[in-house]
């Protein structure tokens, strides 16, 4: 098999593997999260604040100060603005969290990622990426908006269906997405071990600020406590599928999965440590209705 042939066989197996991710995210969709923006609009316009801006700002700055090679900082960057990540909810549920607001963000950030990720693209990286806005507006289309919105029909004309089949679904797409992740990491098995003193630091000091920082500046601005931890949960867990999705376009991105993956890494260890640090041992609470 040519490597022309056998990157357009991986190119489809990822796709296909995000494609039903995100479907299942689509299945899970809710109308709580959609009351929750006509509620509290200042809370959401913060916690979206903090993932399209603030995100990928930091991103942008670490990269430079630790001075990353170009196709490393080009994974990170594209992983600062890849929308939440599809398990928010859940760990939001573990930590006592508003899932409500995850799923609000969750739902808008990936909708829309292919309006901000071009955008993003545009001004952090400027003319280093080797791909055209439309190549990648035209593949989140297809891996994010087209799935979620199939799944989102789907649990609408088929509730109680989808309610039994859910908790069977998300397992099996997310084992799939994993073992996705793992073939492109053990071809490149030898680059990622390379990559380890050039990657740690800066993975690491992304990582543990994305779940950090926007927790206490939304307490800052205002935010209930609960609501500044769900915002700080949901800027950490990014999407690396997203990520993934942008790269597997052009061969010449390849090694750029490396970052995304030290990043992806780091993100699960801190989110794990943090449900014991930041768990409340009562259920978690629905905001009452003010702003």
């Amino acid at each position: 098999m040519g490597q022309g042939m056998e990157f357009s066989v991986i190119y489809l197996v990822i796709s296909s593997a995000i494609f039903m991710v995100m479907l299942v995210v689509g299945l899970s969709q809710q109308k709580e999260g959609y009351i929750f923006v006509q509620k509290h609009s200042r809370i959401f316009i913060i916690g979206l604040s903090m993932q399209l801006i603030g995100l990928p700002s930091a991103a942008y700055i670490i990269c430079k100060i630790f001075d990353i090679p170009d196709i490393f900082a080009t994974g990170l960057i594209l992983m600062s603005l890849s929308p939440c990540g599809a398990s928010c909810s859940a760990m939001c549920l573990f930590m006592g969290a508003r899932t409500e607001l995850s799923l609000c963000l969750t739902s808008f950030t990936s909708l829309f990622a292919f309006i901000t990720i071009p955008i993003g693209t545009h001004i952090l990286l400027g003319d280093s990426l080797p791909l055209q806005a439309s190549d990648i507006v035209r593949q989140l289309v297809f891996v994010l908006v087209v799935p979620i919105c199939l799944g989102a029909a789907i649990r609408r004309f088929f509730p109680e269906i989808i309610v039994k089949l859910l908790p069977r679904l998300r397992p099996y797409a997310l084992l799939l997405l994993i073992v996705i992740f793992i073939f492109i990491l053990f071809d490149n098995l030898a680059e990622l071990i390379q990559a380890f003193e050039v990657l740690f630091l800066p993975c690491l000091a992304l990582s543990v600020s994305a779940f950090i920082l926007p927790r206490y500046f939304a307490e800052l601005l205002g935010t209930d406590k609960l609501s500044a931890k769900t915002i700080g949960v949901q800027v950490g867990m990014q999407n690396g599928a997203t990520a993934l999705a942008v790269i597997i376009t052009s061969p010449a991105l390849t090694l750029s999965a490396i970052s995304v993956a030290y990043y992806s890494v780091f993100a699960f260890l801190i989110s794990f440590l943090l449900i014991y640090f930041w768990g409340e041992k009562s259920k978690p609470r629905v905001l009452e209705s003010r702003n």
